[in-house]
């Protein structure tokens, strides 16, 4: 049978290092092909990439066809002492790739003939780029916003707001579908754009590959008891930012449980494993004298990163309220991990829930120190007990992208079917 065609624009591609929305983009156009259709990424040369990483590139399938534009990073290969013309980064650091990518897309819709364009946010060159080749040869398009696009308190900066918001409005006069990955947006731009279809904006939730947790699948979720004598492993795998996902108060708490003797009955090792800012972070773990407790990570490839949570004794969750709106990829990514989850996140914003749904109880607020030390000490007391709570694979198979693919294949279909 033929199959459909779908141009899939985005910026987050292997062998890009350290972004957890990549595999987002990998999964779908890796199983799309088991709903019907023949998936072409067009994405930026991988010189534009901050951190890269070949080994990587093995997450791509052979039967996904791959095409790059050219474009550069503002801040790395424009500036001068780190500055450079706010012009030059409007919308984005990498918005140099919208003139490479429109010629190469261009040359792939004449050759190839795609049914249907998505592009995928958070870096709104992408939409800018689908826009433009949908509106130029007349292809329906799809845009999908992993998180939300212009927010009360993002992006920064007059200018920069103006292009969010100039963008946001392009979409929602042109794309045929929106895809969002929590209710809580859907409802936001279903507010803010009253005059769009209440069922053309559709939420398809993140999730996981479970092509890269095979084993983990397979277990029962049952918790190992620890003995005296190890020291337990909690480990927070990916970025932490000032605003959104900072550790501040965490670190405050740990020192509390320090003063208090906490330590002296339990032997524990906090891992924060390619966080960035970590000059940052060191600089307060030093001030506060909590070092010995508090371990910094460098960067490691996708699969090593899978297998480090799958072997912690417990992982870590950082989300302010700010991003109440937002679950990461993260958090599903734990869930089948089979590894207890310490949270640090609004008991009532999308995370929060998500997570009490599934049975998850250890939750306190980021920006509050007293209730991370009494949730902390609670929870490696239960877990040198080997009592902590493990959510159950059952649950976490809700959001293994291999079935999450389905409704995006319904979206796309949908898509075509309107133009």
């Amino acid at each position: 049978m033929s199959r459909q065609k779908l141009l899939l624009v985005a910026y987050h591609f292997p062998p890009i290092q350290g972004s957890t929305g990549t595999s987002r983009t990998v999964a779908f156009s890796k199983y799309l092909r088991d709903f019907g259709w023949e998936v072409c990424v067009l994405t930026i040369n991988a010189s534009a990439y901050e951190f890269i990483s070949k080994e990587n590139e093995s997450l791509v399938p052979k039967y996904v066809r791959v095409h790059r534009a050219w474009g550069l990073d503002a801040l790395r290969n424009l500036s001068v002492f780190g500055k450079y013309p706010l012009f030059l980064a409007l919308p984005d650091r990498w918005q140099s790739w919208i003139v490479g990518a429109i010629f190469r897309g261009s040359a792939i819709i004449r050759d190839w003939r795609p049914d249907v364009i998505m592009t995928t946010y958070p870096i709104p060159s992408a939409h800018v780029i689908g826009w433009i080749l949908s509106k130029k040869f007349n292809v329906p398009w799809v845009a999908e916003f992993r998180d939300p696009m212009l927010q009360s308190d993002y992006p920064a900066g007059r200018w920069k707001r103006w292009a969010f918001e100039k963008i946001e409005n392009i979409i929602f006069s042109n794309a045929k579908e929106i895809v969002v990955t929590t209710d809580s947006c859907r409802k936001m731009y279903l507010e803010r754009y009253p005059r769009w279809k209440v069922s053309h904006i559709t939420t398809v939730s993140n999730g996981f590959d479970p092509s890269l947790f095979g084993e983990n699948i397979k277990r029962k979720g049952k918790v190992r008891a620890i003995s005296r004598s190890n020291t337990l492993v909690l480990l927070h795998s990916g970025l932490l930012y000032p605003s959104e996902r900072n550790p501040s108060h965490f670190f405050h708490a740990v020192r509390f449980l320090l003063d208090d003797g906490f330590f002296q009955t339990i032997d524990v090792e906090f891992r924060f494993r390619a966080s960035g800012n970590e000059e940052r972070y060191i600089k307060e773990v030093d001030e506060l004298g909590i070092g010995s407790y508090i371990r910094f990570l460098p960067q490691i490839p996708y699969t090593k990163a899978i297998e480090e949570m799958t072997t912690a004794d417990a992982l870590m969750i950082f989300q302010a309220s700010n991003c109440n709106s937002q679950i990461p990829a993260k958090v599903y990514e734990y869930m089948i991990c089979q590894r207890p989850i310490f949270a640090l996140t609004d008991i009532e914003g999308e995370t929060g829930r998500l997570l009490r749904s599934v049975g998850v109880e250890s939750i306190a607020s980021l920006d509050k120190s007293d209730e991370i030390k009494t949730q902390l000490r609670l929870f490696l007391r239960q877990l040198q007990k080997g009592e902590t709570f493990v959510v159950a694979p059952k649950q976490a198979l809700k959001f293994s992208r291999a079935s999450l693919t389905g409704e995006m294949s319904t979206v796309l279909e949908r898509a075509i079917a309107e133009s």
